[in-house]
């Protein structure tokens, strides 16, 4: 499955994030990613991510699950992810364990290029909420947290926004 995408890329063909994930889906391998946003309830997204044969395979599924927490970062923002990993899940502990690097979480905003540029605008808000800037967190084992449904108000947005705009 996963040399389909690599010879498709290679041919020059577009290539869907979501059609990957689709596919990766089968795998059975999620990592279970919960965005904390200055304002309202926490964000819960699980990425498939599938062993890998070779080292072509090691790096098409490392961007694949940068992609994805590039995504989550440029649209939601927040203060902070937090992935669960399955104990002795070596794979994608390493993957996770290349993400401060990455996103250039210690580069200042300024020097910050590639997946860390998304942290630019995210850092931003987070100061302006009175957050600390943006961070990662890994956690062996399941969340055990409870959210609110995806319906529910979790916060009054519009009065923290406004003090906000006033703090600033």
């Amino acid at each position: 499955m996963i040399e389909n995408f690599i010879e498709q890329a290679k041919c020059g063909e577009s290539i869907y994030l979501c059609a990957i994930r689709d596919a990766f889906s089968s795998a059975g391998i999620f990592t279970e990613c919960v965005v904390e946003l200055p304002v309202g309830a926490p964000y819960r997204y699980n990425i498939p991510v599938p062993r890998t044969n070779n080292t072509e395979e090691a790096e098409f599924v490392k961007e694949y699950f940068y992609a994805n927490i590039y995504n989550m970062i440029s649209v939601l923002g927040g203060k902070k992810i937090t992935l669960y990993i399955n104990p002795g899940d070596d794979h994608i502990e390493e993957l996770c364990a290349t993400l401060d690097s990455a996103f250039q979480i210690n580069v200042p905003r300024g020097e910050r290029t590639s997946y860390g540029k998304c942290l630019n605008v995210t850092d931003r808000v987070n100061a302006a909420m009175g957050c600390p800037p943006f961070s990662f967190e890994i956690v062996c084992g399941k969340c055990e947290k409870v959210f609110p449904n995806s319906g529910e108000a979790a916060s009054d947005a519009l009065t923290a926004f406004r003090g906000a705009v006033k703090a600033a």
